[in-house]
């Protein structure tokens, strides 16, 4: 039987499991074949975790996050659970010497995998961790970074604008156990999402001398894995921000958020469109970031005030900031930060009901 190209991506991964090459390539096959498998689990009415993604491909995004929970390294390998399997499927020597059994024994090896992964992800569902990646993304999805698909592996990769204005395909990727090292060393220097994401490729840029380069999946899936340590008292971990629980329940926190984010739009912003100081479509790029700002705060830290500009506001804007928008633009920010304050001290009351 002639081999498969799916069958020589999984030899190829179990020949060289820390070739970037190799990796990327299963990556891929893992990522697709994921996909294919939620969608039929979908269609026998099993649930998915879907309600937290929110971006264009949600069922995408769940994959990746299923993938982190199985190919997470252990013991200096990716997927480590695939390599006993295979062996006691009566595999000795990996790859085997006849690979055209690869493909089947993988696929039920992913399909029992997926759905353990779906099990946990429902146990472990935290908004706090779609907040952390919806905020990352955002930051990534600015100005300050390019990010594009490497045609080779589709995978998403993401790099510093002012390293890769224009993105080659012979680009430097970092290696995953860089990545993982650099992601804890960044975290460890910074106390906001915005630096942290500058740190990580600072530092790969000063250790490798290279334009740092990184795929967006598995920068994702180590922040969130970083973070989470953090959260559960990692003892390499800063000290915490004051967070949400000094001031109220999470639930009112975000009832609050969303009220006082409404609450300014009507107010605030409102007054300065009437008045001609912004623009309506500015007026909604002042709302989201409003938005994103609140919702920082509440999980445990938030940038500066211009960061967020940066992020909602075309290139063009940016240096007009101090002139044209810093007066508008920070107030609005500061009356909706003192709304959920006022909101947050009465909810204890039942107003916020």
């Amino acid at each position: 039987m002639t081999d498969t190209p799916v069958a020589s991506i999984i030899a190829n991964f179990l020949r060289t499991p820390l070739s970037r090459r190799a990796f990327d390539a299963f990556f891929d096959l893992s990522c697709r074949r994921t996909i294919v498998f939620l969608r039929n689990l979908r269609a026998r009415h099993v649930p998915l975790p879907l309600a937290g993604y929110a971006g264009d491909d949600p069922m995408r995004d769940l994959a990746i996050d299923v993938l982190a929970g199985i190919l997470a390294p252990a013991g200096g390998l990716p997927c480590l659970g695939l390599f006993p399997y295979l062996k006691r499927q009566g595999c000795p020597a990996l790859p085997p010497e006849d690979i055209t059994g690869l493909e089947s024994l993988f696929g039920i090896f992913l399909y029992c995998q997926v759905k353990q992964q779906i099990s946990r992800l429902w146990g472990e569902h935290d908004p706090q961790v779609a907040l952390l990646k919806r905020r990352v993304r955002d930051i990534l999805a600015s100005s300050e970074y390019v990010s594009w698909t490497d045609p080779s592996t589709r995978a998403v990769l993401v790099a510093p604008a002012q390293d890769a204005p224009h993105p080659r395909p012979d680009a430097f990727v970092v290696e995953p156990d860089m990545l993982r090292r650099t992601v804890l060393a960044a975290f460890n220097r910074t106390t906001n999402r915005s630096s942290w994401c500058a740190a990580i490729f600072r530092l790969i840029r000063d250790e490798t001398g290279a334009p740092p380069v990184v795929p967006l999946y598995e920068l994702l899936a180590l922040m969130v894995e970083v973070n989470a340590a953090f959260l559960a008292g990692a003892e390499c971990a800063p000290a915490p921000l004051p967070g949400p629980e000094e001031l109220c329940t999470r639930a009112a926190g975000d009832r609050a958020r969303q009220r006082a984010v409404d609450d300014t739009a009507a107010s605030a912003i409102a007054r300065y469109v009437t008045l001609g100081r912004i623009t309506p479509a500015e007026g909604e790029a002042f709302r989201k970031a409003l938005e994103l700002y609140l919702a920082d705060f509440l999980a445990g830290g938030s940038d500066g005030l211009p960061a967020y500009f940066r992020e909602v506001m075309p290139p063009e804007a940016h240096e007009r900031y101090l002139q044209d928008y810093k007066y508008v633009f920070e107030t609005t920010l500061n009356e909706g930060y003192r709304r959920m304050i006022d909101l947050l001290g009465q909810s204890d009351i039942g107003l916020l009901q």
